[in-house]
């Protein structure tokens, strides 16, 4: 979790971002008008459309995490590329350029997924400067150029304000990374582009010291390179490390590439490599899922004894870095598996369209509906789905929305609680993104709305910038915590840009995360829906809310503070209380 400012809670913001930028080489930025995304509220999600196919483009690959969403669009016809990003606020053209400059792909595995990257409110790409191609990003504020070379740079990634991207200025490429201060320096030297980050973290392959002919992980976490150790590949693989996004990453590893021996390694917070599992399979056939710390999902195939006869039976399994391992379910077929903060999801039924079911411990149901094969993604606290038809499930705090689309979804990611999808068949589609909706106190009343945290540089306040086009502060913590886990999705822009936005009111209580109390009054209330906060009638009903523990949950505030909410019906127990949540009158 990051450090939160020294303080707080004063103010918060998420700045909108001024005009569609322009820069050279990418003067059709200032030229193009910039898009309106279609917003709506469906239920505890702020949903905005942000593009459709039309006019001979179409989309060819997105970026997503937390508020920002990055895209490609392509006019095969007029061979022009155009990369936008969405800030939780306004769509924005960031560059133009010719169809072919991110053609290669001799030495990256996937050209147009390879050349862009979004995180952490930064976007960062390949263009061409005139002479040769550098690495650009867009910082949420403005467009920099981060290399200035007389060679190539290619394949960007980013994390925590962090850029990697690999540099050629001759037969041995560099791995070069620019921190968040503007510093850039190079981390390795090598000839393998199977890099990522996982949190502040960057993890490459690097031949070893003692064996040239073997290669092993390298971490560097901004001080300096960890040596995760481990055996690793040095081929080409698409997706070749797969990443918790907290630090920690895990592979798979080949010691014959013609043997039926595959080896899954993890290294936890940039910690020494260890061997989790060795499965003695055919080739290809086994399946690294996911990584959540200190554990995995692995599919694989295996051989069972049953009646004296032997064949290949598929396992799920969840792998701890302890060696430890558990066959969570045997199947037919391999089953997709994604983690989120209370377990993992799956189909109900393995390569199969069936409703997803959340595992930990006591299998539920995320849904009913039935969701596509495979057309599904988990993260954090959400999870999302394709529902067979129309439309697309958005599941978070224990409750599934549907939200209607156009066309069968074809596409879905989920990362750090938020959603995108695409939905339509080529040269109909739409991309769409859905973030979660925050309580707000306006001068017109209680509302619910979409945004995004930022701060003014030097500044230690932080604000929600909402898509209603005002920023709203965050009185005191229980306000921040009961929306936000942490700081990390706090973004840096100039006190200017923070200042265009108009103060709208103030962020409220979330509904069951905290109880309030007035300095100058011993009522108890509990934090209703709407606004509205409801008294509580006596320790007893205090507990049944709240737990034994009640009184550790009390937040108290200024008299002022209580003009924030309205003051609804008492409540005499978690039956009441609960009632009141769902809008039933007795």
């Amino acid at each position: 979790m990051t450090n939160k400012p020294a303080s707080i809670f004063a103010s918060f913001m998420t700045a909108a971002i001024t005009a569609a930028v322009s820069l050279s080489p990418f003067a059709a930025s200032a030229q193009t008008p910039g898009r309106q995304a279609a917003l709506s509220e469906q239920g505890p999600w702020s949903v905005a459309v942000l593009a459709s196919e039309s006019d001979g483009y179409r989309i060819e690959a997105y970026k997503l995490d937390r508020d920002l969403v990055a895209w490609t669009e392509l006019n095969e016809a007029k061979k022009e590329r155009r990369l936008y990003a969405f800030d939780g606020r306004k769509v924005r053209l960031l560059a133009s350029m010719p169809s072919g400059a991110w053609s290669e792909t001799a030495y990256f595995y996937d050209a147009v997924s390879g050349s862009f990257d979004a995180a952490d409110g930064t976007v960062a790409w390949v263009a061409s400067d005139g002479h040769d191609r550098e690495i650009y990003a867009w910082s949420g504020e403005e467009v920099f150029q981060v290399s200035s070379n007389g060679y190539d740079d290619k394949h960007p990634v980013v994390s925590r304000g962090r850029i990697a991207w690999t540099s050629s200025p001759g037969v041995q490429p560099n791995l070069m990374v620019r921190e968040p201060d503007g510093r850039v320096h190079k981390v390795a030297q090598w000839h393998v582009p199977n890099y990522v980050f996982s949190g502040k973290n960057l993890f490459w392959i690097e031949r070893r010291q003692d064996r040239p002919s073997a290669f092993q992980v390298i971490a560097h976490d901004g001080k300096g390179r960890l040596t995760a150790g481990g055996n690793a590949d040095d081929k080409t693989l698409a997706n070749y490390f797969v990443a918790d996004g907290e630090g920690s990453v895990a592979w798979e590893y080949y010691p014959k590439w013609d043997s039926e021996e595959h080896e899954y390694w993890h290294s936890l917070n940039g910690a020494k490599a260890v061997k989790l599992t060795r499965r003695h399979i055919a080739q290809h056939s086994p399946r690294l899922e996911d990584v959540n710390g200190p554990e995995i999902l692995l599919n694989s195939k295996d051989w069972v004894y049953s009646y004296n006869q032997r064949h290949l039976g598929n396992s799920l399994l969840k792998v701890r870095y302890d060696l430890q391992e558990q066959t969570e379910m045997r199947r037919r077929e391999l089953t997709k598996a994604r983690y989120m903060s209370d377990g993992y999801v799956t189909h109900l039924v393995s390569e199969t369209s069936s409703p997803l079911v959340m595992h930990n411990g006591t299998d539920s149901y995320l849904s009913l509906d039935i969701v596509v094969h495979d057309v599904f993604d988990a993260d954090g606290d959400a999870a999302a789905g394709g529902v067979l038809g129309k439309g697309v499930l958005l599941y978070a705090d224990k409750k599934a929305t549907v939200v209607p689309t156009i066309r069968q979804v074809r596409s879905v990611a989920v990362k750090n609680g938020s959603a995108a999808w695409i939905d339509g068949g080529p040269g109909k589609g739409n991309l769409a993104f859905a973030s979660r909706t925050v309580m707000v106190r306006t001068q017109s009343g209680a509302k619910t709305v979409g945004g995004r945290l930022l701060k003014a540089k030097d500044g230690k306040t932080v604000y929600l910038a909402a898509t209603d086009g005002m920023r709203y502060s965050f009185p005191g913590e229980g306000q921040f915590y009961g929306w936000y886990a942490d700081f990390d999705s706090v973004q840096t822009v100039s006190k200017a840009s923070l200042e265009k936005l108009p103060l709208g009111g103030t962020v409220l209580h979330r509904a069951g995360t905290r109880l309030l109390k007035l300095r100058t009054s011993q009522t108890v209330y509990a934090i209703g829906k709407d606004g509205v906060i409801h008294p509580i009638t006596n320790d007893l009903a205090a507990r049944e809310i709240a737990g034994h523990k009640w009184k550790e949950r009390v937040d108290v505030v200024n008299d002022a503070r209580l003009a924030d909410y309205r003051v609804g019906r008492q409540v005499d127990g978690i039956t009441a209380y609960n009632a009141e949540l769902a809008g039933i009158r007795f």
